[in-house]
């Protein structure tokens, strides 16, 4: 049997209540009023998709937001890494990272991104072809740079 490994349930919380955080934060983009949709590079808008119905809450909640969480993100994942880089050693911790962290970027950047521009593209050019968006998207929109 393997070793039990012992978690700190207030670490736990903290990082679930962050992620939940994060993702409030950018569904809540849509909705500021600083908020910005760029018809001739949509890909420089301020989200995806704005939306018409705006409010200063939404502001508030960003500028607040902003002060703290990407913060405290990197201190909690610092909290553990030097322990963790002791435990498997410089190669295994960069393998097990770029493995961790370098394959579900590959599989946002190549498909869950483009498919979050669609609409984008449907709302800056009135067109349907996702062949049209794929070539728009890489060509003119200059993706992923």
């Amino acid at each position: 049997m393997g070793k039990a490994i012992t978690r700190t349930a207030w670490i736990d919380h903290l990082r679930s209540f962050l992620t939940v955080l994060v993702v409030a934060h950018h569904s809540s983009l849509a909705y500021t009023t600083f908020a910005k949709f760029n018809k001739a590079n949509y890909m420089s808008s301020t989200a995806p998709v704005v939306d018409n119905s705006r409010g200063i809450v939404m502001d508030i909640f960003e500028g607040f937001n902003d002060i703290f969480f990407m913060a405290l993100m990197f201190l909690v994942s610092g909290l553990f890494f030097y322990r963790s880089i002791a435990k498997k050693g410089k190669r295994k911790f960069l393998s097990d990272r770029l493995l961790r962290l370098g394959l579900p970027f590959v599989i946002v950047v190549t498909l869950i991104m483009p498919l979050a521009y669609y609409p984008s593209f449907y709302l800056a050019e009135q067109r349907t072809s996702f062949a049209a968006f794929i070539h728009d998207f890489i060509f003119h929109q200059r993706w992923p740079a």
